[in-house]
């Protein structure tokens, strides 16, 4: 089938390319140019992650979907950096972006395993079309 490339996958490598280049800046001009790039790439990733959900949660569950979503991201900004500092003082300063690339790795590897609905009712589609029109 091959790897299939969207703007989220490649959002998600610029996220992490742009995390690394936070981690190893010495200057401001660099803190100021990954900070650019993590937040352009992930209002991509956050976009396309929302738009996935829409295609995937039918309409009568999509206010619950949605506030599920909204609640996760709340409880992330008052947690993260809460669990930042901890691990932080106990662990230092590369530990703290160490769970940065664990989560955007997760969800490189998470988006390359899910199936879009989009694509698996083209694949159905043309599977149905296989069997009742033989070659």
């Amino acid at each position: 089938m091959g790897l299939h490339f969207s703007f989220d996958r490649i959002g998600l490598v610029i996220l992490g390319g742009s995390t690394a280049m936070l981690c190893v800046a010495d200057s401001i001009g660099l803190f100021a140019a990954g900070r650019v790039l993590q937040g352009a790439s992930a209002a991509v990733v956050w976009v396309v992650g929302l738009a996935l959900l829409v295609d995937t949660v039918g309409p009568d569950e999509i206010g619950a979907a949605m506030g599920y979503v909204g609640l996760s991201m709340s409880l992330a900004i008052l947690l993260a950096p809460l669990l930042g500092g901890i691990v932080f003082a106990n662990a230092g300063y590369y530990s703290v972006y160490a769970m940065a690339f664990g989560l955007i790795v997760l969800d490189i590897i998470l988006r390359f395993a899910m199936i879009e609905r989009r694509r698996l009712e083209d694949g159905l589609q043309k599977s149905l079309q296989d069997q009742f029109n033989p070659i």
